[in-house]
Formats: C-alpha cells, sequence, structure tokens
C-alpha cells in the first residue's frame, strides 16, 4: 500500500476501528515503513519500523477481523512514526 492509500487508510481506521481483518492492518503498517514480520509458529506477528524504533504486535488468527485494541494500537503507532518523520526531516 502507497503512503497516499495508506493516510486514507489510517484516517478511517481511527474512524472506526472495528472490523478491521489483519492484512489489511499489515498493509497499512508497511505503508509507514513497517517490516514485513516474521512468520512465527505462534499468531502473533511483530511489525517493527526500524527507523524509529516503532514496533506493533498484531494477532494473526487466520481469519476474522481484529480486536479493536490492537487497530487502536497500530493507530497510535503510526502516529508516533508520522511525528518521529516530523521530527528527522523524513518524508512523510
Amino acid at each position: 500500500m502507497n503512503r497516499q492509500r495508506a493516510k486514507a487508510a489510517l484516517l478511517a481506521l481511527e474512524e472506526n476501528p472495528k472490523g478491521w481483518r489483519y492484512d489489511q492492518v499489515s498493509d497499512m503498517l508497511e505503508g509507514f515503513g513497517f517490516d514485513s514480520p516474521r512468520k512465527p509458529s505462534g499468531s502473533h506477528r511483530v511489525h517493527k519500523h526500524r527507523a524509529s524504533g516503532g514496533r506493533v504486535v498484531l494477532v494473526d488468527a487466520g481469519s476474522g477481523t481484529l480486536k479493536p485494541v490492537y487497530v487502536q494500537e497500530a493507530a497510535a503507532a503510526i502516529r508516533r512514526v508520522i511525528a518521529w518523520e516530523a521530527q528527522e526531516g523524513e518524508p512523510t
């Protein structure tokens, strides 16, 4: 997902954190520079933003939607990265 689409999706995500699937939120995180997580044996996936040191843990249950708390944590992490980029002079 490119940065412009990711920004639009972020606004929608913040407005309503219910009904988001793992792959949608994961794509959005990658659009903001988070690494794709390794595929461990469990269901928890850690997305890391190497430059800022941010990280988000999402639960990939295989199907269905994420709990709103995970979606809100992802949105907060993205906002922290945006703030970090503004402070560091990185492109947003």
